[in-house]
């Protein structure tokens, strides 16, 4: 279909139109990105002069078409799941019609049929079981499941799209008025343009069901076909699946695929329950964290889902999985066992961190559960109260100074990681509503056009620094936190910006970048910083990292496979390089020409450098590891790593006086240690839950009583850490970021935080009501 750019971009100034997604005799899709607000979207976009038409029903003309995505737009807009793609906007501009709506990275999983296997392709189902509880409560009837119309997002969230010929009914049942649909996922009464209903709906998933559990060796897209031989004779459809799918899988499916919609389940959600308790009994208990899938399920399909299974049938093992959220009412949570084999199914696209390139920026609105994000299973149906986070008791330790330089490496591929890994369970547990929740001081501060990867606040309280991927560092005036100003903005400088790091002077501002350079300027002078001319060679890594020690000549970079490297920078246009070693392959020295990647488990790292730097530390695929620094020049490993997380640390944080570490990750869990004695590091209480995804910023604030905590749930939370063998939780976001959190900070005096996010949004929040001992 044929659109001229310029009339979409004329409806639509406020987005900057990129490539076409796709295109259908309905219309077309287009990538496209909010100029302000940074969201990429896609636009379902029509044009009327009678283009329209589809193979099945081809009376189904312009006018028609255009009825169809109006009605989608309104359809979309009332169903709000997370199960469901989101619609932020509709509108006519003269014979266009436009739908914007967010746009999923992952792709469709008609390219993943073949790679699933039976759990993960009874999770699939449990997430379209979900969508469709909401969309037939609210009367509405999809009529084109299928894989093509079902969409990852980078989270490995599942989301139903394309309502363009769903149906409002009033009652249970509605006359097909048209044969519209795709042969091979239509029920008989569809095929015949019968009464339809939501068993229509539950046939094509259970055809979806039976693709995914036969490896899709049927063809799903092709020309107009006999209806498939599962409906025709259903009974046979078993001897049509593979012998290894269980027999209570395999009868939920056929019950599905019952020629008389009387036969098969009554709704979707007694399908979701059948398909629970055959998954739960077939595949053990744990099986949903197993697919590294991202769920949202009503509480009593999770139940069932979870129950314990006397003969559970093993996993196969596949590649690293993703930590998923189940969904309506408390999350299920997957997270990789780091024993974990490598080998198995093909990949599935994972979230990373950003790439400067613009060619290989994620094209999606990568959305992750929020707190309280739950979905009523069926109309009138009051969300469910969440359960409160379980709060450490044991007493705290005494401590005295150590420090660490930390490195992170994260399992974030920037095309894909595996579909599930044999994982833990790990309930993720919400806040309950009369919590105190964190308010954001005035609006977002606007600028950055990519991903707010750092944040630093000097000490003078009066200025903040931020870093993009977008290639630039900008300086706010954040003394009235609830008014910031913008002071400065780097001219941009080529590659994105991974890293910041402020002397203990206050006098320079480094930036590590994707490049693998290092960058140095002047701020004494913060409304018009120069900059510094810096010899430092390129190392092998991306620069993930950069810290200054408490002598502001010493400078120490962290790459992203591990390496680390430290610098006397006293004269920046001759640095002298004090010490070079890898944290994670464990050389001195030197470090290996080629980064090992640990199969996967360790793809990022990010090195924090603590306030005394007398130790290294780095996640090196399995545990953390530490690193004696006698001198800067001879690092030794410490034979005791710190054990308890059961996936990729991607967060750090030493408090002030560098005795106590917090760490965060895939298992979305924050860890406290107790580092008075770094050769025997021990564990500080119990760890702290509540994010429902990955944890990737931590922060002390300057009298140590206080960490903030960002999510890729798109919140922060707030604990109190005076006693760090007691931590609890002190507040929470009430108002959530519009995408991942990636950075936060807290001002020096620590009565406000900043936060940054994936999307380029910084936020103000005033925590000064929330101090230590403040009773949630």
């Amino acid at each position: 279909m044929l659109v001229d750019r310029a009339r979409v971009e004329a409806a639509l100034p406020g987005y900057e139109l990129g490539e076409q997604l796709g295109a259908g005799g309905f219309g077309l899709v287009l990538a496209a990105s909010h100029r302000r607000m940074a969201r990429d979207v896609a636009i379902k976009v029509l044009a009327g002069a009678g283009r329209a038409g589809n193979e099945l029903a081809p009376g189904l003309g312009e006018d028609r078409a255009a009825a169809g995505i109006a009605s989608e737009a309104v359809i979309l807009a009332n169903l709000d799941h997370p199960h469901i793609v989101r619609v932020y906007d509709y509108l006519e501009f003269d014979d266009l019609r436009l739908i914007v709506m967010e746009r999923l990275s992952g792709g469709p999983l008609s390219s993943h049929l073949n790679v699933l296997g039976g759990p993960r392709a009874c999770a699939v189902g449990l997430a379209v079981a979900s969508a469709l509880t909401c969309a037939h409560g609210h009367g509405v009837l999809h009529r084109d499941i299928k894989p093509e119309n079902m969409l990852f997002d980078a989270a490995r969230l599942l989301k139903v799209a394309d309502f363009g010929i769903a149906k409002l009914v009033t009652g249970p049942e509605a006359m097909a008025s048209a044969v519209v649909g795709t042969p091979l996922f239509m029920a008989p009464e569809q095929m015949a343009a019968g009464r339809l209903s939501a068993a229509t709906d539950l046939y094509s998933l259970g055809v979806v069901l039976h693709l995914l559990l036969s490896g899709g060796t049927a063809a799903v897209n092709g020309p107009a076909v006999v209806p498939p031989v599962v409906w025709q004779d259903h009974l046979a459809a078993r001897r049509l699946l593979p012998d290894d799918v269980p027999a209570p899988v395999a009868a939920v499916v056929l019950r599905a695929l019952a020629e008389d919609p009387a036969q098969r389940p009554a709704s979707a959600r007694e399908l979701a329950m059948e398909l629970a308790e055959a998954a739960a009994s077939s595949y053990g208990s744990g099986w949903i964290a197993r697919t590294g899938l991202v769920l949202y399920l009503d509480e009593a399909v999770r139940s069932v889902a979870e129950r314990e299974s006397p003969s559970p049938l093993p996993l196969p093992p596949a590649a690293g999985a993703v930590p998923g959220e189940s969904a309506v009412g408390t999350p299920v949570v997957g997270t990789p066992d780091p024993d974990a084999s490598t080998s198995g199914a093909p990949d599935l696209p994972v979230p990373d961190l950003p790439t400067p390139d613009p060619l290989a920026r994620d094209l999606s609105a990568r959305e992750t559960p929020a707190p309280g994000g739950s979905q009523t299973p069926r109309p009138g149906a009051a969300r469910r109260k969440h359960r409160a986070p379980a709060v450490p008791g044991k007493s705290g330790r005494g401590l005295n100074r150590r420090s660490l330089l930390i490195g992170v490496p994260a399992a974030a591929a920037v095309a894909a990681a595996g579909v599930g890994a044999a994982v833990a369970v790990n309930r993720a547990r919400d806040s309950t509503p009369d919590e105190p929740v964190l308010r954001p001081l005035g609006e977002p501060l606007p600028g950055h056009t990519g991903w707010v990867t750092s944040l630093v606040a000097f000490p003078d309280g009066r200025i903040l620094a931020s870093g993009s991927s977008d290639g630039t560092f900008r300086l706010w005036d954040v003394s009235d936190p609830a008014h910031p100003r913008a002071m400065w903005a780097s001219p941009d400088l080529g590659e994105g910006v991974l890293s910041l790091a402020l002397s203990t002077n206050g006098y320079q501002l480094v930036s590590g970048h994707w490049d693998r350079k290092v960058r140095m300027w002047d701020v004494r002078d913060p409304e018009n910083p120069t900059e510094i001319t810096i010899r430092l060679p390129a190392g092998r890594d991306r620069v993930t990292s950069v810290s200054f020690g408490d002598d502001p000549r010493i400078l120490v970079c962290g790459g992203q496979f591990g390496e680390v490297r430290i610098w006397n920078v006293a004269d920046p246009t001759n640095p002298r390089q004090l010490g070079l070693f890898d944290a994670v392959q464990n050389t001195v020295g030197t470090v290996p020409s080629v980064a090992d990647s640990r199969q996967g488990k360790i793809t990022w790292a990010r090195p924090t450098l603590a306030p005394y730097a007398t130790l290294v530390a780095a996640y090196d695929g399995e545990a953390i590891q530490l690193w004696d620094l006698p001198a800067l020049d001879a690092p030794s490993r410490i034979p005791r790593p710190l054990r308890g997380h059961s996936g990729e640390v991607h967060g750090f944080a030493f408090s002030p006086d560098g005795l106590v570490l917090a760490s965060g990750g895939k298992d979305l869990d924050i860890r406290l240690w107790d580092l008075t004695n770094a050769t025997d590091p021990k564990t500080l209480g119990k760890p702290l839950t509540g994010h429902r995804s990955r944890v990737w910023a931590l922060a002390f604030s300057s009298d140590r009583n206080r960490l903030v905590s960002g999510s890729w749930d798109r919140t922060i939370r707030l604990w109190d850490v005076e006693n760090p063998a007691a931590p609890r939780l002190v507040a929470r976001s009430g108002t959530d970021h519009k995408d991942q959190l990636l950075a936060v900070v807290f001002a020096p005096d620590g009565r406000t935080v900043f936060s940054g996010c994936k999307g380029g949004e910084i936020r103000v929040w005033d925590v000064s009501g929330h101090s230590a001992g403040t009773a949630p």
